[in-house]
């Protein structure tokens, strides 16, 4: 029944609910609008407005296509909940087909009709946007478009403003409590490093210039320097503790065996210097013997080059003579050139100004120095001149000369190409022979240092043992005189034993080892003596802390 209803609705019982739920939702607009002026008491908006006319234009231009498009869509609106507003209850009763438009003639017979309804007035007042795009494109615009009324822009300015301040005072106070926190670091900062630094501190400063009024300051002094010096004592334990783990004990064996094999070094080395010097001068000698021979095959190159130059020069102008020649008589041109075309003979005018031009080149080039551009020149009017005459002989002669000097030339760079790298060869033994020299000197020098050194311990080593031997005759002689006190029966094989050890001790015994072994003595009771110190301030230390 539904469907059969839907379909017999007419355009102007559409019309007519269309105007009922215009004068239903402007009731309660103005409502609305009322409330609103007494609270805001701001001026009333503009009478008109561009959307209240284009939302006009909309409903009269497409009411019948948005009422197809929204029928499909009745049955799912049915159980939507009531909203607040009065405008939302009515929408949701015609939703329902409960509700009633009180100017429509039909009344439940066109219920069905009515529950579609609600959707296109809400598009077309602006209460809900539309599924579809808003473009003019697609052949429908809506009703009309969402919009704010002035007063409630005014009031989001308002409170937007507010936000605004609100903002910018917190950050002022942020801004306050970040420069607090930084002055409270740099004190906080400055503390440690008094802390760290006592001697940077005012206070340790009053305390050193009132000593008499503040002990404390004095004590607390008293305690930083006491942690310093047992600081520095513990360094300087750990210090001794390395030298004498690093100490290297030798037994005079192993000494003369490291001697010997640095003499046998040496020796070698030694051996090696004179093999070196004699291999040198034998290469040095062969080496001046080659140059004195390529100097002299070098000065006969520059001689043969020379000759060839001069013969050269002659022949060029042999050339140029007969050349003269052949121009001055013109019986010999006419006979030449009668059966001639006139293109040939143009051809050979051309030719012959180009040789003209060579001749005149050639001639400027022989008062230069430059003996290839010679040759050259001479090759090329010598080519030219055998166009018209046929001297067999001068051009053998001359690609014969021409060979023996490129030959001569070549033969010349090798020879010079030999010389440097003799020269550099020479350089470099004369380097590496300095450098072994030096290396040799600096070996040699090393070594006699380490001999004296080991000579100089080994002596103080035989000081220290004529000491001990010293000692123990001291000793055999107090048990000799003990034992004569004792037994007198023993004074003969006594006397033997003296008579044995005294020519030892008076020969042995020296003032110089005697001072050397007062020497070792001091220094043995002087570490002695600090050790007993080093225990005395450690149990200082104790009582201390």
């Amino acid at each position: 029944m539904s469907v059969v209803a839907g379909d017999i609705v007419t355009e102007e019982e559409v019309e007519d609910l269309a105007e009922d739920s215009l004068c239903s939702s402007y009731v309660s607009d103005t409502e609305k609008k009322l409330r609103k002026k007494k609270v805001s008491g701001r001026p009333p908006p503009s009478p008109r407005s561009p959307y209240l006319n284009s939302a006009s234009l909309h409903l009269k231009r497409t009411p019948v296509a948005s009422w197809r498009t929204v029928k499909g869509t009745q049955l799912q609106n049915c159980k939507t909940p009531p909203a607040g507003t009065p405008k939302d209850v009515w929408l949701h009763l015609q939703n329902d087909g409960q509700g009633t438009l009180p100017k429509s003639p039909k009344g439940a017979d066109y219920s069905v009709t009515q529950t579609s309804t609600p959707e296109y007035l809400k598009e077309a007042l602006g209460m809900k946007k539309p599924k579809y795009s808003r473009s003019a494109s697609n052949g429908y615009v809506p009703g009309t478009p969402d919009y704010k009324e002035k007063e409630d822009m005014y009031d989001e300015i308002i409170d937007l403003k507010k936000t605004i301040q609100s903002q910018k005072t917190e950050s002022d106070k942020m801004k306050a409590k970040l420069r607090r926190l930084e002055e409270e670091n740099a004190k906080k900062d400055r503390q440690i490093e008094q802390l760290l630094d006592p001697m940077k501190d005012p206070e340790y400063a009053r305390g050193l210039v009132d000593r008499k009024t503040d002990p404390r300051s004095i004590i607390n002094g008293l305690k930083q320097r006491i942690l310093r010096l047992e600081q520095q004592c513990k360094e300087k334990e750990n210090a001794l503790s390395q030298l004498q783990s690093d100490l290297k004990t030798t037994n005079m064996q192993e000494m003369k065996i490291t001697v010997e094999t640095y003499f046998e070094e040496v020796q070698r080395l030694r051996a090696l210097l004179e093999s070196t010097e004699r291999s040198n001068k034998t290469e040095s000698k062969n080496i001046r013997r080659q140059n004195k021979t390529l100097s002299a095959t070098v000065l006969k190159l520059t001689n043969t080059v020379q000759h060839l130059e001069n013969e050269n020069q002659e022949l060029k102008k042999e050339l140029t003579q007969e050349e003269m020649n052949m121009t001055e008589s013109p019986v010999c041109r006419a006979k030449g050139y009668m059966d001639w075309s006139k293109q040939r003979l143009v051809r050979r005018i051309l030719e012959l100004e180009k040789r003209v031009e060579q001749i005149t080149k050639a001639s400027d080039s022989l008062k230069s120095p430059d003996n290839k551009g010679i040759q050259s020149e001479s090759a090329n009017q010598s080519d030219s001149v055998n166009t018209e005459m046929e001297p067999s002989v001068i051009t053998e002669n001359e690609a014969h000369l021409r060979e023996t000097v490129k030959k001569l030339e070549e033969e010349k760079k090798k020879l010079e190409g030999k010389l440097t790298q003799k020269d550099e060869e020479i350089k470099q033994l004369s380097a590496e022979k300095e450098k072994s020299l030096k290396e040799v000197k600096n070996v040699l020098k090393e070594q006699i240092r380490e001999h004296e050194r080991l000579m100089q311990t080994q002596m103080q080593e035989m000081g220290a043992l004529t000491i001990q031997i010293n000692c123990l005759k001291e000793k055999l002689e107090e048990e000799g005189k003990l034992r004569l006190v004792q037994d007198p029966s023993q004074v003969q094989d006594g006397s033997l034993s003296l008579t044995l050890t005294d020519p030892l001790s008076s020969s042995a015994v020296l003032p110089k080892e005697k001072n050397r072994a007062a020497k070792i003595i001091q220094t043995h009771w002087r570490s002695h003596r600090t050790r007993d110190l080093v225990l005395l301030q450690s149990c200082l230390r104790g009582l201390l802390i």
